[in-house]
């Protein structure tokens, strides 16, 4: 199935995550969030030494269309759920 994914650019500089992986993670994992996705699904959350805060913008504007989402309520909900979340 990943062998579908046909964005392949990066998504964090560094490492292995690729653009594509984010409308993956909706159309095939039922993730419903931008947490989901970039905490639970892709754990860039862990990986990331800006725990994916750099990237959330623009992964929430890419799906915006696609799940009807608000790009600032998801970018602020995720930002809620990191202060939970180890360093």
């Amino acid at each position: 199935e990943a062998l579908k994914i046909v964005d392949r650019k990066p998504l964090v500089e560094g490492l292995s995550y690729v653009q594509g992986e984010l409308e993956y993670a909706v159309q095939h994992e039922m993730a419903n969030s931008l947490s989901d996705i970039l905490i639970r699904r892709m754990r860039i959350a862990l990986f990331d030494s800006e725990q994916g805060r750099g990237i959330a913008q623009k992964a929430a504007k890419r799906l915006s269309p696609i799940m009807g989402w608000r790009v600032n309520e998801q970018v602020e909900a995720f930002e809620r759920e990191l202060e939970d979340y180890p360093r």
